[in-house]
């Protein structure tokens, strides 16, 4: 009788592969803070850029008096220099959160529309993270200490501040049965009379 002898294949233990997935997350963590730095470096250096454009086309050498070209170049350069400021406060805001200190203000962001400029044209916002976002910074407990969280309080990304007390909110958590009553019932908490009559936000206005 002859038996035969199976060579079993060697196997990674639990430790060498949870070794080999944070090598992994090690390499890839470096190579993305290298390309943010790089990033944030030319973003600042655009930025130096466009306001020694703003000193240039700003004021006329003959008269020191704003022309028309001057004015409609400094609108757009102005346009341009707040969305880069807007990028670089995002690319704060990833650093921060890398190291381990979260903002307490998180950054969001919302789609762009065409920015109109003083001739009737339009230009497209000069944010050039898919070209089609805007950065938006939600607000802080600061903003409202009396007021409460809308939303998830214990997630940063999806709550905001408002100015309605929290005992309005339970009250109003309390009484308001279907969503849609509940919606029009914090419309009237946030926003004054005239607001919603000139808006028709609540459905009932004026318009």
């Amino acid at each position: 009788m002859s038996f035969e002898i199976k060579r079993l294949k060697p196997t990674l233990s639990s430790f060498d592969i949870l070794q080999e997935i944070n090598d992994k997350i090690f390499s890839i963590q470096l190579n993305l803070d290298e390309r943010l730095n790089k990033i944030e470096n030319q973003l600042s250096t655009v930025s130096e850029k466009c306001e020694m454009i703003m000193k240039t086309v700003c004021v006329t050498p003959e008269t020191g008096k704003q022309n028309a070209d001057g004015k409609m170049s400094v609108s757009r350069l102005n346009k341009i220099d707040s969305q880069l400021q807007k990028i670089i406060a995002l690319f704060e805001n990833v650093m921060n959160i890398k190291n381990g200190n979260p903002s307490n203000s998180p950054v969001v962001l919302m789609s762009d529309k065409k920015l109109s400029t003083t001739s009737g044209s339009t230009v497209e916002a000069q944010l050039l993270l898919d070209k089609s976002h805007t950065v938006v910074t939600l607000n802080s407990e600061a903003d409202y200490p009396q007021g409460t969280w809308l939303g998830d309080e214990k997630n940063q990304h999806t709550r905001v501040r408002v100015p309605i007390k929290k005992s309005d909110l339970i009250h109003i958590n309390t009484t308001c049965l279907t969503p849609e009553k509940m919606g029009i019932t914090l419309l009237d908490y946030l926003f004054p009379r005239e607001v919603l009559a000139e808006s028709n936000l609540s459905g009932t206005g004026k318009h």
